[in-house]
């Protein structure tokens, strides 16, 4: 029996058509040594999800609310002041 050589096919590389390019961050003009900082990027956020129409803080706060009820008889782990 005789031994057959067998040849492999080149490994094909595919390109895609589109390049993906490395999303650029906007000239906010903010810095971290701001200490309003993080309450700007809150503000360009609510912004920019306003715009899109996604979902605001206020209906995420709301179905926090629904989700997580409180308890009547619940005191912060405190013991009720008696009257």
């Amino acid at each position: 029996m005789r031994k057959k050589i067998v040849k492999r096919p080149l490994k094909l590389v595919t390109k895609s058509a589109v390049q993906p390019l490395p999303s650029k961050p906007t000239q906010t003009g903010l810095k971290k040594s701001d200490p309003d900082y993080f309450r700007k990027i809150g503000l360009i956020s609510a912004q920019k999800r306003k715009r899109a129409g996604t979902i605001t803080s206020e209906q995420l706060s709301a179905w926090a609310k629904k989700s997580h009820p409180r308890k009547d008889g619940y005191h912060g782990g405190r013991r009720k002041k008696e009257a």
